[in-house]
């Protein structure tokens, strides 16, 4: 436990000494969409050094048929820290980001449609929460591919920025869509991202965290899709409830029960929002 809340620390730390600027200087909502590539690296080394101090756990999530799953799992780990620190400090980050893309969009075509395509098959896809939670993380990690591709192109001409934030926004919609769904379907399991921890009992609220959660989602979605000033609002707005979920839902849970796994809730809730505060453009 000790080494993944270290590298939040560490990567907390460095993130607010390369965006205390650049954030100081934007105002309303734009500080927001400023700190999104820092808000967007945090996560990142923290999954890496989890994969890094938990090698024999993250294995079990190796496809069978891959050889070499500790190579792989440290390779991630260390690709996943690189980025990370990459983004932050301003270095390679084109580069880092672009690799970073391919990394996730390959997990989707490796692992996540694989299984969809197995549990859909047998009709299973929406029955059990671990059932579920294949859907989730295939959506969570389409969803971080196209926040790096839109990083990637951040320094590139306007066009092809505008393009590839356009086509990343809306495939983004599509997946904020199908969770804000599923929210309705699931109200008493953690809202942001669909996965298989269920709200705890001493929070208070109960089901109503999904349905907020949920709809959120669905509007925002909505506005995703739609014309470029409406696209940019919604998912400025979007990404805005989903880091505010994270501070007043995930973060008291893990300060109440400080475990790798609450910190992985704060993490991944906060690089979902994230992904989608990117999709809106600087």
């Amino acid at each position: 436990m000790f080494w993944p809340y270290c590298a939040a620390v560490v990567s907390l730390t460095v993130a607010i000494a390369a965006f205390w600027k650049p954030t100081a200087r934007a105002s309303g909502l734009d500080k927001l969409r400023a700190l999104a590539p820092a808000a967007y690296a945090i996560p990142l080394v923290i999954f890496g050094t989890d994969h890094l101090s938990s090698v024999k756990e993250v294995m079990r999530i190796v496809p069978s048929w891959m050889p070499s799953k500790m190579f792989w799992t440290i390779f991630v780990g260390a690709a996943l820290i690189l980025a990370g620190f990459s983004i932050l400090l301003g270095i390679q980050r084109q580069l880092s980001t672009t690799l970073l893309g391919i990394m996730f969009f390959l997990f989707e075509a490796l692992m996540h449609i694989p299984g969809l395509i197995r549990l859909a098959a047998g009709g299973h896809l929406f029955i059990a929460p671990g059932q579920r939670a294949v859907l989730g993380v295939a959506g969570r990690d389409f969803t971080f591919g196209c926040g790096a591709f839109v990083l990637a192109v951040a320094a590139c001409r306007a066009g092809l920025r505008n393009r590839i934030e356009r086509y990343a926004c809306r495939d983004m919609a599509v997946v904020a869509l199908v969770f804000g769904f599923i929210h309705f379907w699931y109200p008493r399991f953690a809202p942001g991202v669909p996965l298989e921890k269920r709200n705890p009992d001493w929070v208070p609220g109960g089901p109503a965290w999904g349905y907020i959660t949920g709809a959120a989602l669905i509007l925002g979605a909505i506005g995703m899709l739609g014309r470029d000033t409406t696209r940019r609002k919604a998912a400025t707005i979007l990404g805005t409830i989903l880091v505010l979920l994270v501070a007043v839902f995930y973060v008291p849970i893990m300060i109440a029960q400080p475990t790798v796994e609450t910190l992985n809730y704060v993490a991944d809730t906060l690089l979902f929002a994230a992904s989608i505060l990117i999709g809106a453009g600087p």
